[in-house]
């Protein structure tokens, strides 16, 4: 059989009009999803990694909210809002070795460090503060650094993977959404 008398075949059946739509609806959806499945799919991953990203993005404004909320009972600077901001994106980069030799001591001198200046920022930021609540705020601090940490690295990977439309890196992160919004 050749393709013309397949082709005369199918379009010289008289009684059922029904199964020729529906073959013909089958041929498209086929053809559409050879052509554009995985853009589809990619689509699809893109939208759900981007439902976590926005959860994710309200926690950590919540939290900034929170932290805002608190301070300023004890200090209502103008620049309030901008300290806090610099307070959340804070982070360390530790040190690496092969060697684990000396590392535990290094680590341990820049926590001691970040700890230091971190109170520091947050006694000139509510000087009349005492001790125990610094802690609290401290804790709630830390709070919001890991969550905007968190975020920022979950919309990197989303950037990429959508600048670079890798299947893998924005498999990478779908599957990880639930994790990460469990820990968050």
């Amino acid at each position: 059989m050749n393709s013309e008398s397949v082709l005369q075949q199918i379009l010289s059946s008289e009684g059922d009009r029904l199964g020729f739509i529906f073959q013909a609806i089958f041929i498209a959806l086929f053809l559409f999803s050879i052509f554009y499945g995985q853009k589809f799919q990619i689509w699809m991953m893109l939208k759900n990694v981007e439902v976590g990203l926005n959860r994710i993005k309200r926690m950590r404004d919540n939290a900034r909210q929170a932290i805002l909320d608190l301070l300023r009972r004890f200090n209502n600077d103008p620049g309030l809002e901008s300290a806090i901001d610099r307070l959340l994106e804070y982070f360390w980069i530790p040190p690496t070795s092969i060697d684990p030799f000396g590392i535990v001591g290094k680590i341990d001198h820049l926590l001691n460090i970040r700890e230091r200046r971190f109170r520091w920022e947050l006694k000139s930021i509510a000087p009349n503060v005492d001790d125990s609540r610094l802690r609290n705020i401290e804790n709630l601090i830390e709070i919001g650094i890991s969550l905007d940490q968190i975020y920022r690295v979950m919309r990197h990977y989303y950037l990429l993977g959508k600048k670079t439309m890798s299947l893998f890196l924005i498999y990478q992160a779908e599957a990880l959404m639930p994790t990460v919004l469990q820990e968050a």
